[in-house]
């Protein structure tokens, strides 16, 4: 795992009802008690990155240890296809020079988090319009071994910025191919937001705006196109 370095950390769960809860890391202790719906969270104070594994603790009824946490840079790799690409992969193809890009992977200060059971765009169930509470997964420490399930974009990205910041790097994956915009938009965001606004159920098919037309017999062709993946 890795956490935000330079930011307050939220740490949050469920627990019994009205249960007190300690967190403890980094020399910190915070301690709060759940509502009647059994939620809780508590905010780190800003933490200094750091490459040294360290534990977190949360304790109430039961202790919950997770070992091994880094402080760093964390980001969010959301998109479709172009993030949902891995280093090798069967359905999308590979990367230039995979196998030489996966054996030098040892990169053990990048963590990135996938999970479980991947949403597949082509396949049922379909997820539920409200987010989820919760979605089972787990952190890869990246190694030649694990790397090539990697999301491409991901893996380069924090590749890089490990290099440039020399501080660890988590990578939480969130990409599902074939998805459109409005799929990780709210309704709600897409009927307030103009021009979306002006195309809700109750909007005249007049206020819907329109694309320009385009002559494409008259366009140039292009010199090159984009090589297929391999």
């Amino acid at each position: 795992m890795v956490l935000q370095a330079n930011a307050p950390v939220a740490i949050w769960g469920w627990a019994d009802a009205s249960e007190e809860v300690k967190v403890e890391f980094a020399g910190q202790t915070k301690s709060t008690k759940t509502g009647a719906d059994g939620k809780w969270q508590v905010k780190l104070d800003k933490l200094q990155p750091s490459d040294q594994a360290q534990t977190l603790t949360v304790s109430g009824t039961n202790k919950i240890t997770i070992q091994d946490v880094l402080v760093g840079e964390v980001w969010l790799a959301s998109c479709q296809l172009n993030m949902e690409m891995r280093i090798k992969d069967k359905m999308h193809g590979l990367v230039d020079n995979a196998d030489a890009e996966i054996a030098a992977a040892k990169h053990p200060e990048i963590r990135v988090f996938v999970h479980d059971v991947p949403f597949e765009i082509y396949q049922l169930p379909v997820p539920a319009d409200e987010p989820a509470h919760d979605r089972a997964g787990s952190w890869r420490v990246c190694t030649p071994e694990t790397v090539g399930d990697f999301s491409a974009m991901g893996y380069f990205f924090a590749r890089d910025l490990l290099a440039e910041l020399n501080q660890p790097i988590g990578i939480l994956t969130s990409a599902v191919g074939g998805t459109p915009i409005e799929a990780w938009t709210s309704a709600s965001a897409q009927q307030t937001s103009s021009p979306c606004s002006k195309t809700g159920k109750n909007a005249s098919p007049a206020s819907i705006p329109k694309a320009p037309r385009k002559n494409f017999s008259k366009t140039k062709p292009h010199g090159s196109r984009p090589a297929p993946p391999r």
